[in-house]
C-alpha cells in the first residue's frame, strides 16, 4: 500500500533529565561547526569593558577577562580588565571612557600576548591600543589575524616613541582579510619575546556577532541534533522525527583538552578541544527519567548542517501539466509535444513521424499558462515557483487564479460559483491547501504564471507543500520554454517570369504556363508554418505555397529572402489579395488554436 506523507509536529516543555556523553571531539580553536545558517549581515560589534567592575592601576587586579563576551562573539585569554580612574588614576588614559585590558599585569618575565578568538569567523578585526608608563624605547605592537588552519592570514604594526610617561590609549590597528577566515587574533609587541607589561588594548571592534551555540552535533541517521555553547553553557536538542525541541542553561568547566557542560541531573555532556584528524561526536539524551533515550552518532561534525533534513515523501508532490500539456509529454529538447490545433484533448503523439503535419507540436508557451499538478493533501500550504536553472534562483508565482464551486440541487441545472484563490503569504507565494474546490483536468489547477513577465528562453517550475510545522516537500523540477515574441513581419516582392516587378496591383496574365515568382522573408525561432494563399471575390482562393517546421526545430522559415516560382495555371481572371502568413509554435494562454502570428498582403489582378 502507498503511504501518505504524515506530517505532525510537538513541543514539549517540562522538566527533562538528559545524560549526554560525547566522545573525545577534536577542534583546531576555535570550531565553529554546523550551526544553523544564516545571512551574514554586518552587525558592528565593539567591546569596550566598561560593564566590568574592575580596580585600578597599582591595586590587585579584580577581573580577569575570559568569556564575558562570548554572547557577542569573542573570548580572551585572560587578560586583567583595569579602570585607569582608580588606584593610581592616569586620567584619560583608557579610550571609551575609563577601562582597558592588559596581559601581565604585575607579572615578571611575562610575553604572553592578548588573544582574541572569535565563535564567528570575521573579515575585520580593530584594536586600540596605547603604553602605560615610562618606555626608554621606541616599541613596536603587533596586530596578527589567524585563520582555523592557525596560519597567520594578515598583520599590521604601529610604532611608539620612547616616552617618559603614559601614552593614551588612540591609536588604532586594524587587519582585514580578503575572506571571511579570521578566527583568531593577537595583539603583542614585536619582536614577541618582549615583555607585555604596560601594552594596553581598548575597543575591540568586528563584524559579525556570535551565534547563541558554537558546536553542533547532528546524527548520522536521522538528522536529530543538539547544539550549544562552550562559553555561555545554552544548549538546545531537536527530535527531527517530529519536532521536540528541548533546551535549558547549564555551567561550562574546562580541565586540559576537555570542556564538561553540567546542568544538574538533566544535563551532562563533554567534548575535547585536542586536534585529531576526523571531529567526532556521540550523545545520548534522556527525556523522562524512566523514558527511553534518544541517541546521536556524529562521524564527522564538519559535515553538518544542523537542520532536520526535508521530511521523508512517500507521496510527493508533482507538476502534471503545462498549459494543459501533460508533462509526461516534455521530449529531450524541452519542448512539449501535443497538438497544435484543435484545442481540446491532448493525447501523446511522440510517435508521429517528421513530415507529418505541423499538429506534432515541439511547442513552447506564451501569455498566461495553466499550472497543474498533484498536492499532497495533508500538507497545509503549496507553491509554485519558476528559476531560470535547476538549482534556482527561484521566484514564486502569487497569481490571484478562481476556482468553480458547483452547486447540484435535484431537478435544476447546476450552479458555479467562482471562489477566488490567492496566496495567504504574497511574498513567500504560499497557496492554502485546505478549501480547494478546484479539481480540474490534469488534476489540481494550482495556479496561473504570466509568462510575459519574464524574458524569452528556458525556465524551470518546482512545486514544493509543507506542513504546519513548515517543512517542506519538492518536487522534480519541471523544464519550460517560453516564447512570447511573434514572428517577423513577411517581407514579400511579386514579379512575372521575366522578372518584371510587378507592384502594386500589377496585372498578371493567366493561362497555360503563367507563373509568378515570390520573393520571401519570414522567420521564427520556433517556427511553425508559412502559407502563400491567393484570395480573391467570389470566394475564390487557391493556396500558391505551404511550408511547416516537419518536426525540425532548427527550422526557422525563411530567414533570408528566397524566391519561389508558383503556377497560375487555371486560376480564373479576377482581383486578388496575395496573403503570406507566419505562425510560430507557442501555446498562448493555453490555446492550441492560437500561436503568435503576423502576415502581409500584396495585390494583384490575374487577367486572360
Amino acid at each position: 500500500m502507498k503511504k501518505k506523507v504524515m506530517f505532525k509536529s510537538r513541543r514539549i516543555a517540562f522538566s527533562i533529565v538528559m545524560l549526554i556523553v560525547l566522545v573525545t571531539l577534536p577542534i583546531t580553536p576555535p570550531l565553529i561547526d554546523g550551526l544553523t545558517k544564516a545571512a551574514d549581515s554586518s552587525e558592528l560589534v565593539v567591546i569596550n569593558f566598561d560593564d566590568l567592575e574592575a580596580s585600578g592601576p597599582g591595586t590587585p587586579a579584580t577581573v580577569t577577562v575570559t568569556a564575558q563576551y562570548a554572547d557577542r562573539g569573542v573570548t580572551f585569554n585572560s587578560p586583567v580588565a583595569l579602570d585607569y580612574s582608580k588606584g593610581l588614576p592616569i586620567p584619560g588614559f583608557a579610550r571609551s571612557p575609563n577601562i582597558a585590558i592588559e596581559q601581565c599585569y604585575s607579572e615578571e618575565f611575562c610575553a604572553k600576548p592578548i588573544e582574541m578568538t572569535f565563535t564567528r569567523a570575521q573579515r575585520r578585526v580593530k584594536v586600540w591600543v596605547g603604553l602605560r608608563g615610562p618606555f626608554n624605547a621606541e616599541r613596536t605592537v603587533l596586530l596578527r589575524g589567524f585563520d582555523s588552519s592557525g596560519a597567520e592570514v594578515v598583520n599590521t604594526t604601529v610604532k611608539f616613541p620612547a616616552s617618559s610617561s603614559s601614552q593614551p590609549v588612540r591609536t588604532p590597528l586594524e587587519v582585514i582579510s580578503s575572506s571571511v577566515n579570521l578566527v583568531r587574533a593577537t595583539v603583542s609587541f614585536s619582536p614577541t619575546t618582549l615583555f607585555m607589561n604596560g601594552l594596553a588594548v581598548d575597543d575591540v571592534e568586528f563584524d559579525r556577532s556570535g551565534p547563541p551555540f558554537n558546536v553542533c552535533l547532528q546524527d548520522d541517521f536521522g538528522g536529530d541534533t543538539l547544539q550549544f555553547n562552550t562559553f555561555t553553557g545554552n544548549y538546545k536538542y531537536t527530535r527531527c522525527s517530529d519536532g521536540l525541541m528541548l533546551s535549558g542553561k547549564g555551567k561550562i568547566s574546562r580541565i586540559g583538552c576537555e570542556v564538561r557542560l553540567e546542568d544538574d541531573s538533566r544535563v551532562s555532556a563533554s567534548i575535547g578541544e585536542c586536534t585529531v584528524s576526523i571531529p567526532q561526536g556521540n550523545a545520548t539524551i534522556r527525556i523522562t527519567p524512566l523514558g527511553p533515550t534518544c541517541s546521536i552518532k556524529d562521524s564527522n561534525r564538519f559535515n553538518n548542517s544542523c537542520i532536520c533534513p526535508l521530511p521523508r515523501c512517500f507521496d510527493p508532490p508533482s507538476i502534471t501539466s503545462v498549459g494543459l500539456i501533460p508533462t509526461a509529454q516534455i521530449n529531450a529538447n524541452n519542448f512539449y509535444r501535443g497538438p497544435s490545433s484543435p484545442s481540446g484533448a491532448t493525447p501523446p503523439d511522440d510517435g508521429v513521424p517528421p513530415g507529418s503535419p505541423i499538429a506534432t507540436g515541439d511547442h513552447p508557451f506564451g501569455g498566461l499558462t495553466s499550472i497543474h499538478g498533484i498536492v499532497n493533501l495533508d500538507a497545509f500550504q503549496y507553491k509554485v515557483e519558476h528559476g531560470p536553472s535547476r538549482d534556482g534562483p527561484w521566484t514564486p508565482i502569487t497569481k490571484t487564479i478562481e476556482d468553480q464551486e458547483t452547486i447540484r440541487i435535484s431537478g435544476l441545472p447546476d450552479i458555479r460559483i467562482p471562489r477566488p484563490r490567492a496566496p495567504a503569504d504574497l511574498v513567500g507565494g504560499w497557496y492554502n491547501i485546505k478549501g480547494i474546490t478546484g479539481i480540474h483536468d490534469f488534476k489540481t489547477y494550482l495556479t496561473d504564471w504570466d509568462t510575459t513577465d519574464v524574458t524569452d528562453g528556458l525556465y524551470y517550475l518546482k512545486l514544493t507543500v509543507r506542513d504546519t510545522a513548515l517543512r517542506e516537500c519538492n518536487s522534480d523540477v519541471v523544464p519550460v520554454i517560453i516564447d512570447n515574441t511573434p514572428p517577423s513581419k513577411p517581407k514579400v516582392t511579386l514579379k512575372l517570369s521575366d522578372g518584371t516587378d510587378i507592384g502594386c496591383c500589377g496585372m498578371v496574365r493567366s493561362g497555360p504556363g503563367a507563373s509568378l515568382i515570390i520573393t520571401l522573408e519570414a522567420m521564427d525561432m520556433n517556427f511553425s508554418q508559412l502559407t502563400v494563399t491567393l484570395e480573391g471575390s467570389c470566394d475564390l482562393t487557391s493556396a500558391l505555397h505551404t511550408k511547416s517546421y516537419n518536426g525540425v526545430i532548427t527550422d526557422r522559415g525563411y530567414p533570408s529572402s528566397t524566391e519561389i516560382t508558383v503556377s497560375l495555371a487555371g486560376i480564373p481572371p479576377c482581383c486578388y489579395l496575395v496573403r503570406v502568413q507566419i505562425s510560430d509554435r507557442a501555446i498562448v494562454s493555453n490555446n492550441y488554436s492560437f500561436h503568435h502570428t503576423d502576415q502581409t498582403f500584396k495585390a494583384i489582378n490575374i487577367v486572360p
